[in-house]
């Protein structure tokens, strides 16, 4: 189902309609000088604005311990986006082996970082991923991360340690420049991103586009936690130092028009247990609106946040699951991803957002089953599937009667490293409209 029914299933456009008058909260913002010599042409420092946003996915189960194996994109990106390929193996090798790529708890998934100014002017973005690889990105950089050793990277035993990169160098073009994104004639997504009011931007390598792009994988240690004792019952706790300004709990597994369980700040250091409501907690539209007008506090404008809603309605709202967003705060995206841009701009809204999902306690119980019926490998087009090998994992190490075996989605490779190919067919087929597992059709 779509979290934007009806009139909110408008293009962005229409979206805006949900959305109160507000200005934009004025924060200010982290910025590291880089060397003078960065901007020759400019003969004064230009004034303008850089807004980011992006999301960390995470995959929990239901007892809250997270799960390794978040490889798969929920959308392909287009052909022309820098790409490693050791982290994003081909269509013909649907994942990654999880014996050379290992760890992987959280995807960093979109940041694009936007520019606002009257004038045109060059400049340098850095951007380091603590935890992390950056592994995809658009427009061309001038360095950053490669690919790992032939033997492989584990990003839980390496997180202590591990420092993604990307570097960029570009020329922010003049407010109404007449150049255009190249390519042009893109659908879906990607032009969705292009609809902001920001300025063009012309990286060293001649590409255009409306904002800088990337991604990642890495192994994070984030402060909400969700656990699901029952189907009905959702804890969570922030063991973090940083209060959560905004939450929201959405159920899209049961095909409930009304999903919303609940919306609110979590102090840090609290924790709730919430119950499926008997009655209607808030309004899809009111839930809508209350996510946008914490997205324009945090930082973004309204198009901006619209725009980033709008996104996801095509990938992830249509996605079953039961999923908590929650707005990371400003101080702890500083500290996981560290952003230089030089010049420095008058000012920097970072607003990062996390998409944390569980698996409920009846979603487990079909898993074992199928393990135990020697049927897991049938669900294997879910883009999940080696999260949920590393749930059976946790189940088979945490057992009384547990005798050493290989990791269980070891036991499971074929010659290409997970079994038989994946049809394109079994994607996203793992659930149908009631949560419940389904056989691939």
């Amino acid at each position: 189902m779509s979290l934007f029914r009806s009139k909110y299933a408008r293009p962005c456009s229409g979206l805006e309609a949900l959305v109160l008058s507000l200005s934009l909260a004025s924060l200010a913002g982290l910025a590291f000088p880089l060397p003078a010599h960065a901007c020759p042409t400019c003969t004064s420092l230009p004034h303008y604005t850089a807004h980011e946003w992006g999301t960390f996915t995470t995959l929990s189960d239901s007892k809250g311990n997270s799960l390794a194996g978040l490889y798969l994109d929920d959308e392909k990106l287009p052909a022309f986006v820098y790409t490693l390929p050791f982290y994003h193996p081909p269509e013909s090798e649907p994942y990654p082996n999880p014996t050379a790529l290992a760890g992987v708890t959280t995807k960093m998934e979109t940041p694009v970082i936007y520019f606002y100014s009257d004038s045109g002017f060059q400049a340098q973005a850095e951007v380091d991923f603590r935890g992390g690889a950056i592994t995809q990105w658009y427009p061309k950089r001038i360095s950053g991360d490669t690919n790992p050793a032939p033997d492989g990277i584990d990003f839980k035993k390496d997180a202590g340690n591990r420092l993604g990169k990307i570097r960029w160098e570009f020329q922010v073009l003049p407010k109404g420049s007449a150049a255009a994104p190249s390519p042009t004639g893109l659908t879906g997504d990607w032009n969705i991103m292009r609809s902001t009011e920001s300025n063009l931007i012309q990286a060293s390598s001649g590409e255009i586009e409306k904002f800088l792009f990337y991604r990642g994988l890495g192994h994070l240690s984030l402060p909400l936690k969700l656990s699901m004792p029952s189907r009905d019952t959702l804890r969570l706790a922030n063991d973090g130092g940083y209060d959560l300004a905004y939450v929201l709990v959405l159920d899209l597994l049961s095909g409930d028009p009304n999903p919303v369980w609940w919306q609110g700040p979590l102090a840090a250091g609290s924790e709730i247990t919430l119950s499926k409501p008997a009655t209607v907690v808030l309004p899809l539209p009111e839930a809508i609106k209350g996510f946008v007008d914490a997205l324009v506090h945090a930082g973004l404008n309204q198009l901006e946040a619209v725009t980033m809603l709008q996104k996801w309605n095509i990938h992830y709202f249509n996605h079953p699951g039961f999923k908590v967003f929650w707005i990371v705060p400003r101080a702890l995206t500083d500290s996981i991803l560290p952003l230089r841009l030089n010049p420095a701009p008058d000012e920097l809204a970072r607003v990062l957002v996390g998409r944390s999902e569980v698996l409920p306690p009846d979603f487990e119980s079909v898993l074992r089953q199928a393990q135990t019926s020697g049927t897991v490998a049938t669900y294997q087009g879910d883009r999940r599937y080696l999260a949920y090998l590393d749930y059976l994992d946790h189940v088979e190490s945490q057992s009384a009667s547990f005798i050493f075996r290989a990791p269980y989605h070891r036991r499971t490779r074929g010659e290409n490293g997970l079994g038989s190919a994946i049809h394109p067919g079994y994607r996203g087929k793992f659930w149908n409209g009631l949560g419940r597992m389904t056989s691939p059709q």
